[in-house]
């Protein structure tokens, strides 16, 4: 695994983006709730198969929540799948790249809505 500089302070705990030294931008911060550890992640959202082929290739996912980090484990991911409102992101390694598959897309764009009655067709 790689070790990007973090230059943060746990009182100011959001995380960085960064590139890493194989020129991949990386996500750095600190674990919110193991102590204040200093992590490196990808910073490509996952979907669900994204987050089982992460965890199957022995990399720990963490969930995005108001700026702070925090580990998934047994308790956290069991109906509380990847989603554009549930932000999870796995630590960095410099050989192993996320799929696109394995991306979680861009939110779809909201339809226009037409005021008056008369249909614009």
């Amino acid at each position: 695994m790689t070790k990007a500089k973090a230059y943060l302070s746990p009182a100011n705990p959001t995380p960085k983006i960064q590139k890493c030294r194989c020129g991949e931008p990386v996500l750095v911060g600190w674990n919110a709730d193991m102590c204040a550890i200093s992590v490196t992640l990808d910073v490509y959202p996952l979907t669900a198969a994204g987050e089982v082929c992460a965890l199957r290739q022995g990399l720990s996912t963490y969930r995005i929540k108001n700026g702070r980090l925090k580990l998934r484990d047994q308790y956290t991911i069991p109906g509380h799948p990847p989603s554009h409102q549930n932000i999870v992101v796995r630590t960095h390694q410099c050989t192993l790249f996320v799929e696109s598959a394995h991306r979680l897309s861009k939110l779809p764009s909201k339809p226009k809505v037409y005021e008056s009655a008369v249909l614009p067709f």
